[in-house]
C-alpha cells in the first residue's frame, strides 16, 4: 500500500511539474509558471470610408451660333434676334465663358472692303450682346472677310447667302 501511495504521489507531482513546464518556448525551469489568460482579440479596426471626391465637371463648349446678314449689310436681321438671345443666355449662364465673334462675307467685292464688312458684322453682334448685358470685355472680334467660306464648294446665290455671317464661338474657361 505504501508503494501504491508512493507511486501515486510521484505520478501526481510529475504531472504538476509537466503542467508547469508547458510554456511557449517548451523549456521548463522547474518553477511554477503562471500562464496568463489568453488576451482577448483586439477589436477589428474599421477604417473610415475614403471621402468621395466628385470628378470635376467638364463643360463642353456649345456649338457655334451663326447669325446671317443681308448682302452688303452689317445690321442684324429681326429673324436672327433669337440667336442673339441664345448667345446672351449661354454667356450669362457661365460668367467665365468668353466669346469670339468671327465676321465673314461672301466673295463678292474687293478683299479690303470685305475685311471691313466682316469686322462691321462682328462688331454689330458685339454691340447687340453688350446691349443685353454681356460684358464687352468677354467678347472679342475678328474679321475673316471672304477667306473663311462656310461651304467652299457651293456656287451661286445660296453659297453667297451662307457666307454672309458672324459666327459666335463660345469658349469655356
Amino acid at each position: 500500500m505504501k508503494r501504491l501511495l508512493m507511486v501515486l504521489f510521484v505520478a501526481f507531482v510529475s504531472m504538476g511539474l509537466l503542467a508547469s513546464c508547458a510554456t511557449k518556448s517548451g523549456t521548463c525551469s522547474g518553477a511554477y509558471v503562471q500562464v496568463p489568460p489568453a488576451a482577448a482579440a483586439p477589436a477589428p479596426v474599421t477604417k473610415a470610408a475614403p471621402a468621395v471626391v466628385p470628378a470635376p465637371v467638364v463643360k463642353a463648349a456649345p456649338a457655334p451660333i451663326v447669325i446671317y446678314f443681308d448682302f452688303d449689310k452689317a445690321n442684324i436681321r429681326a429673324s436672327e434676334q433669337a440667336k442673339i438671345d441664345q448667345a446672351v443666355k449661354l454667356l450669362k449662364d457661365d460668367p467665365k465663358a468668353m466669346a469670339v465673334l468671327e465676321g465673314n462675307t461672301d466673295p463678292i467685292g474687293a478683299d479690303k472692303y470685305n475685311m471691313a464688312l466682316g469686322m462691321a458684322r462682328a462688331n454689330a453682334v458685339k454691340a447687340a450682346l453688350a446691349a443685353k448685358g454681356v460684358d464687352p470685355k468677354r467678347l472679342s472680334t475678328v474679321s475673316f472677310g471672304e477667306t473663311k467660306l462656310a461651304k467652299p464648294g457651293l456656287k451661286g446665290k445660296a453659297a453667297n447667302e451662307v457666307n454672309r455671317r458672324t459666327v459666335v464661338v463660345i469658349k469655356i474657361q
